[in-house]
């Protein structure tokens, strides 16, 4: 069951620190979806072609940075809506991976390729629990992770110490771009295959992981486990053939949906004490 945990929980973590990033910046991400579609099956077709897990890896970043760039160029140079650009690069990925698949194995199903290489059941699992600590020590005492938390809380500071706002803002989403690679790489490369729709709605249930964490790494953890036991949870409940395998599937994002109005309860209703008290 341990194990079963760490790797339903990588991918998941792995998004929701690369959206922290993007929160840190003041910026509202919603194409994690899309990055992790995209990075999975780049991750894997590079795996399959080299026969290297390392190239494939690579391959999947790469995919989810070039997404990343198309968002920032509209979201920072364009100064278009961040949501209406997530939206459209979440849009975008489907049906691109879709023709990749097509061009590349005559099929817009499940790839399998004969051989892929694998790093190992616990590679990604091991990853995102350094990558947490890195993110924290990030933040925390680093003057780049500062310099992120500044651009999403207060530009002008940022602007009187000599600063560029867009450069830093372009760094966060940038790093927040290579764990949301790693994200979608982890869905892939342990199967071996890559099934459309593979991300199944992680990246939305990532960012409320950032929600319900206060944007912190160290409380993304915590939310992160929680969702994965649902699923885990909810994995097990398939075996009973009186339950209707739509309604299984839907349980763990109906108790993250029922956890994330309840922490929205709670907050406001502490924030209300706290004005009374005033």
């Amino acid at each position: 069951m341990i194990e079963s945990l760490l790797t339903l929980s990588a991918p998941l973590l792995l998004a929701a620190l690369g959206g922290l990033f993007s929160e840190r910046a003041g910026i509202l991400n919603i194409s994690l979806e899309g990055l992790m579609l995209v990075s999975a099956y780049g991750a894997l077709h590079g795996a399959a072609l080299s026969g290297s897990p390392l190239i494939g890896l690579s391959a999947g970043l790469l995919a989810s940075m070039i997404l990343t760039v198309i968002f920032g160029l509209s979201s920072l140079v364009l100064k278009n809506d961040p949501f209406v650009s997530g939206l459209g690069i979440n849009l975008l990925a489907y049906p691109l991976v879709k023709t990749l698949s097509r061009i590349s194995y005559g099929t817009e199903g499940t790839v399998r390729p004969e051989s892929v290489p694998s790093f190992g059941t616990l590679f990604f699992p091991v990853l995102a629990l350094i990558l947490t600590a890195a993110t924290y020590i990030f933040f925390e005492k680093t003057n780049p992770g500062r310099m992120i938390r500044m651009s999403g809380g207060n530009e002008n500071r940022l602007r009187e110490k000599g600063r560029r706002p867009e450069r830093v803002k372009w760094l966060s989403l940038l790093l927040g771009s290579i764990l949301a690679g790693f994200s979608g790489a982890a869905l892939s490369l342990p199967l071996g295959a890559f099934v459309p729709g593979i991300s199944a709605g992680k990246g939305w249930i990532a960012l409320v992981a950032v929600y319900l964490g206060g944007s912190r790494p160290l409380g993304i953890l915590p939310a992160v486990v929680l969702f994965s036991l649902f699923d885990l949870w909810a994995m097990n409940l398939q075996q009973y053939d009186r339950i209707p395998s739509d309604i299984v599937l839907a349980i763990p994002y109906f108790l993250t949906l029922i956890l994330a109005l309840s922490y929205r309860i709670v907050k406001k209703r502490a924030n209300l004490n706290e004005n009374l008290m005033k």
